[in-house]
């Protein structure tokens, strides 16, 4: 089962991705996040497999990191 966390601040969106996604087989969206600050905290709180964040919630976490490299080392909980 591949765990999934939607961050998006439309809540009508992260009904209409999870909708989606836990339709098909081998998904399963553990989490969400609507802030930057709820989604590092859910990043802390809940093991996830992949991450789909909309375009905002990105680029706010690559502003605040500066380099999409260190980014990715700082959200790794494994």
């Amino acid at each position: 089962m591949i765990r999934i966390l939607l961050a998006d601040d439309h809540g009508v969106v992260r009904e209409g991705i999870r909708h989606l996604l836990e339709e098909r087989n081998g998904f399963s969206v553990v989490a969400e996040a609507g802030t930057v600050p709820d989604l590092l905290a859910e990043l802390r709180r809940t093991p996830v497999d992949v991450l789909v964040p909309n375009r905002g919630e990105l680029e706010t976490l690559a502003g605040r990191a500066g380099d999409p490299v260190e980014l990715a080392r700082g959200l790794e909980v494994a």
